[in-house]
Parts: C-alpha cells; structure tokens; sequence
C-alpha cells in the first residue's frame, strides 16, 4: 500500500465471497483429525467465515485497517474496472458446526490488523 486508491480489476466488485483466516482453517482440519473415530473419517466438511462479503466490502475493511494502522489516509472506495458479474461464493458451514463443534474464530477486522501488523514488521515497502 504506496498511499494510492485501491484497484479492483476485471469486476465491479458487487460479486459476494468470503474470507477465512488460516488459524481457523488450520483448526478446522486438527477438528476433523480429532473427530476421525466419531465419524467425521470419510465425510466432506466445508470451512469459511459463514459470512458473505462483496469484494468491494472486502478491500474497504482492508483499507480502512490500513489506515487505522499507519494513520494514512488512503481513500476507501476503490477504482473498479470491469463489469458487474452477479457471483455468490461462500460456503454452508453448518455440517463442521454440528459434527465437529468447529466455528471460525477470528473476526475480518482482527484478521486484518494481525496482517497488516505482520506485513509492517517484515517489509519495508509496507511501512
């Protein structure tokens, strides 16, 4: 992040999605390895945020993160490029709810700010 308004390319950014932070994926797989026995030993489970979220949502939070963080002032809203494409992708999370007693943990926002605190610790560029 160089200060400069955020792209989103190839779509209006009106397509829905949703992001995972690893820790609650990497949770999700130790739940079904501790549920092997119990059943889980075979069956497909889906791991998300449960949460639907446009792109443009997305790369707001992720702005508006950066500039709590760094005290910048990168506008929010960012330039889109491409046309409206109607997609909805995220995922029933219900089964590895109700088998492995498995939910996500960590909010966007916290995901975030862990990023983009490790991002500042380990490259110059982003600081």
């Amino acid at each position: 992040m160089r200060g400069e308004r955020p792209v989103i390319d190839g779509t209006d950014g009106t397509n829905v999605l949703e992001v995972l932070h690893v820790r609650d994926m990497a949770a999700g797989y130790l739940a079904v390895a501790e549920k092997l026995e119990e059943g889980a030993s075979g069956e497909a489970f889906n791991f998300g945020s449960g949460v639907p979220l446009s792109l443009l949502d997305l790369v707001r939070a992720i702005t508006r993160s950066w500039n709590q963080l760094s005290g910048n002032e990168i506008p929010e809203d960012p330039i889109v490029t491409g046309p409206h494409i109607k997609s909805t992708k995220y995922l029933d999370i219900a089964k590895a709810r109700n088998m492995l007693d498995w939910a996500p943990e960590i909010k966007l926002e916290d995901g975030l700010r862990e990023t983009i605190e490790w991002y500042r610790e380990h490259y110059a560029l982003c600081a």
